[in-house]
């Protein structure tokens, strides 16, 4: 299991706050993270509650408003190169769906075919996963590799370790 993980609050937890408070539908965004603390969004913020996980915001997010990797080096200051990059850094409501055809495998393939191929990412669930319990930090994440077969994504996504915002 990863151990906890404290993130520094700027800038994505400008973008991502009201996370943990939703109940209704699940939101989703995706944030380069770059050497010398740069940071930048992958896509504009998607929310849904579609029927199935092809209509979830993980997979449409990927679709229809994420940006090729070429595109969002370009968007970094001073623009970035691939030797740069730290890793990808999502942020969502809930962890993404398992089982055939789910967001834990899909959102991987779809990641590859918008450039972001080999790279390293760290997903963040911001909704209590389980049932409080003491010394438990209750929002889940876990770490992936874009491109990895389907069972080491689904292992992946089974161990899970605590986060929460630095102060």
């Amino acid at each position: 299991m990863p151990a906890d993980y404290s993130r520094t609050k700027q800038p994505i937890y400008a973008v991502t706050a009201d996370y943990s408070k939703n109940t209704g539908a699940v939101e989703y965004i995706a944030h380069l993270i770059l050497t010398n603390n740069r940071v930048v969004a992958i896509g504009k913020a998607i929310q849904g509650s579609g029927s199935g996980a092809i209509n979830h915001p993980d997979q449409k997010f990927w679709r229809e408003s994420a940006k090729t990797l070429t595109v969002v080096l370009g968007k970094a200051t001073p623009a970035a190169t691939v030797r740069d990059i730290v890793r990808v850094e999502i942020d969502c409501t809930l962890l993404p769906c398992e089982g055939t055809g789910g967001c834990t495998t899909s959102v991987s393939a779809l990641m590859k075919a918008v450039g972001y191929d080999g790279l390293s990412v760290r997903v963040f669930s911001h909704r209590n996963e389980s049932a409080p319990r003491p010394g438990y930090l209750p929002s889940r994440y876990y770490d992936f590799t874009v491109g990895a077969r389907n069972e080491v994504l689904q292992a992946a996504r089974v161990d899970t370790g605590g986060w929460s915002w630095a102060a």
